[in-house]
């Protein structure tokens, strides 16, 4: 996820997911 990753990093914070993609 180092390419596009800021794309889809707020793509997937509008969701919620961001810490389930992260494993934290």
């Amino acid at each position: 996820m180092m390419v596009g990753g800021d794309v889809v990093a707020r793509d997937v914070e509008e969701v919620g997911v961001t810490p389930l993609l992260l494993g934290r």
